[in-house]
């Protein structure tokens, strides 16, 4: 399948990067070569770098703000093209090509076009076809390597595996094809070498390339004066990670200003990203990323360019995303088959989450099997622990246990409710603790009459009164758009609604009892009617003031985060390192 990128004007001048601040930091003991004692000097803490992020899957790039070694701010690109999961369109590069860092170089082998976007801080401002260029046939051997710029001439360097060969390719600025030249009297690889062409980095009239060995752990720098070979030497005194290591070396750029182009790694299991500095072909020392987030696998660093620190902090948008702390959730899950449940930490942002542990729950009442009691929702309680809302459907009876630092403390039966019988076509989809915290306010649901209706209870769980939603939009009993939760948004009530068929999320908005408005939410990924993903929870993960979508995969296990801003989708991630439950587990929770 292939997407077309939008064509518009030539390149226009360099603006830089902006983003947005996230953030999560940890250590990581699984690096082979501790990180070197101490930091760089002040010329490297004088530094600002912004790293380019790429995700396939989820058709989404987005930038990383490092000063230093020091992670400060992230966000996704806005206004993007859409692509689609399936593209063939691969992004190659990031700002190289330009000798500025806001251009984006992309390339689809199928169809053998390269086209460059441009961006304006973090919006899409522009893209545009490289024309000219020699025919290469759709899937040709040759693969861009990477964008560079040699004595001001815009420049893509392509590698042959097959024919062990090297060339540049020379464009103008408005992107149209000057010349091309093989990279000549370099070493000979042969055919299918292990060695793989890592980056290249530009330097006036010099290019250098970076290569990997991954079988025999070896590193090494090619320099070519044009496209002659000058020389190359094996990168000295490095750590070593081993053949089968996860680290994966990514790019190639002077991180300390040391005029010495520094190695950017990143780790495909643990999303850490690491600093390998060089004086020359030499290395010195290592830093890991500090405080910043852990992509998942599918999240792959694209570019890495050199940014003024001064722009740094006037390129951070001041939305309330851009301030908010780095989040620890919990995920409250329960067993259908046996109904015992348990409680998963990640720690998510929205550029990725990680499982940290899971966890049972001690000390709850057992609960015989084929048991009628379901677990329906779990919310934190004010004041600390997590509530859980317990629903008997054969003897019409409501329960709640409230649970603390995974200890059972107490359970209760919801009293003086009225009697909807075994049969009722009502059903229970979520509570919340709405304006009063020490109240209990319950969301039903009835498909078949089409209303929705809320039930408040009184701190000792004594029922205070019910209403129905009025004034809502009418959907009728067949509608194939469902209630799935309900989440309190600082005194208001917003439900969440689900419709498979077409594709589409939405909530309605409350004021207390009365409809407010309702909105879709936009921008968001496209699942499809038959996706084994479910929207199964909603709740403000990140604490910016915006529901969040919790997502759970019955087929692989797997669990996602949508992360929203107001209506609009932000950025989607799966959490990393996590065990993918059978299907009999669901998240009931998320706190």
């Amino acid at each position: 399948m292939t997407t077309s990128l939008e064509v518009k004007s030539p390149l226009s001048e360099a603006v830089s990067l902006s983003t947005s601040q996230y953030g999560c930091g940890h250590s990581a003991p699984d690096f082979e070569d501790p990180v070197a004692s101490g930091s760089k000097s002040s010329l490297l803490q004088s530094r600002a770098t912004a790293f380019i992020w790429r995700n396939d899957a989820l058709d989404e790039t987005g930038a990383w703000g490092i000063q230093g070694t020091t992670f400060q701010i992230g966000a996704a690109f806005r206004n993007m093209p859409p692509l689609g999961s399936n593209s063939d369109w691969k992004l190659v590069d990031a700002g190289g090509f330009t000798g500025g860092e806001n251009t984006l170089l992309w390339r689809n082998a199928v169809t053998d076009q390269t086209a460059i976007w441009t961006v304006d801080g973090i919006d899409f401002e522009d893209g545009f076809l490289l024309t000219g260029a020699p025919s290469l046939g759709s899937n040709s051997p040759w693969r861009l390597v990477s964008g560079v710029t040699i004595s001001d001439s815009p420049t893509l360097v392509w590698r042959n595996q097959v024919t062990d060969q090297t060339a540049i390719w020379k464009f103008n600025e408005t992107g149209v094809f000057q010349s091309g030249a093989f990279l000549e009297n370099a070493p000979g690889l042969g055919a299918n070498s292990a060695w793989q062409l890592i980056d290249a980095l530009g330097n006036g009239n010099q290019l250098e390339l970076l290569w990997r060995n991954q079988t025999t752990d070896e590193t090494a720098i090619w320099k070519f004066d044009g496209s002659n070979f000058s020389s190359s030497a094996f990168v000295a005194n490095l750590p070593q990670l081993g053949s089968n290591s996860p680290w994966e070396l990514a790019k190639f750029v002077d991180v300390d200003g040391n005029k010495s182009a520094d190695l950017i790694w990143q780790n495909r299991t643990s999303g850490e990203q690491a600093v390998w500095f060089l004086n020359g072909s030499d290395f010195t020392s290592s830093e890991f990323i500090k405080n910043a987030p852990r992509p998942d696998a599918n999240w792959q660093i694209v570019g890495v360019v050199s940014i003024d620190l001064e722009e740094l902090p006037t390129v951070i948008p001041q939305s309330a995303a851009s301030t908010q702390a780095p989040s620890t959730n919990t995920l409250v899950w329960a067993n259908d088959s046996d109904d015992t449940s348990g409680t998963w930490d990640i720690e998510s942002n929205p550029l990725g989450a990680t499982f940290i542990n899971g966890r049972g729950i001690e000390g709850a009442p057992a609960i015989p099997p084929n048991s009628p009691w379901t677990l329906i929702d779990a919310i934190a309680k004010p004041g600390g622990g997590i509530q859980y809302l317990w629903r008997n459907q054969v003897t019409d009876e409501t329960g709640v246990w409230t649970i603390q630092n995974n200890q059972f403390v107490s359970s209760a039966f919801l009293g003086g409710a009225p009697k909807l019988g075994s049969n009722s076509s009502w059903e229970l989809i979520s509570h919340v603790f709405l304006g009063d915290c020490d109240q209990t306010t319950l969301v039903w649901r009835n498909q078949a009459t089409d209303e929705t209706a809320l039930w408040t209870f009184d701190a000792n769980y004594q029922f205070v009164g019910s209403e129905f939603v009025s004034g809502a939009p009418v959907l009728g009993s067949n509608s194939q758009w469902k209630l799935i939760d309900a989440v309190d948004s600082y005194g208001y009530l917003d439900l969440l609604w689900r419709n498979e068929v077409i594709d589409e999320t939405g909530f309605w908005i409350l004021d207390g009892k009365d409809f407010s408005y309702s909105g879709m939410v936009e921008n968001a990924p496209k699942l499809g009617s038959n996706s084994p993903w479910k929207l199964v929870k909603t709740e403000n993960l990140n604490d910016d003031g915006h529901a969040d979508l919790i997502w759970q995969n019955f087929e692989t296990g797997e669990q996602g985060i949508w992360y929203l801003d107001d209506l609009d989708f932000a950025s989607g991630v799966v959490v990393n390192n996590a065990p993918r439950p059978a299907q009999n587990w669901r998240v009931v929770g998320a706190v």
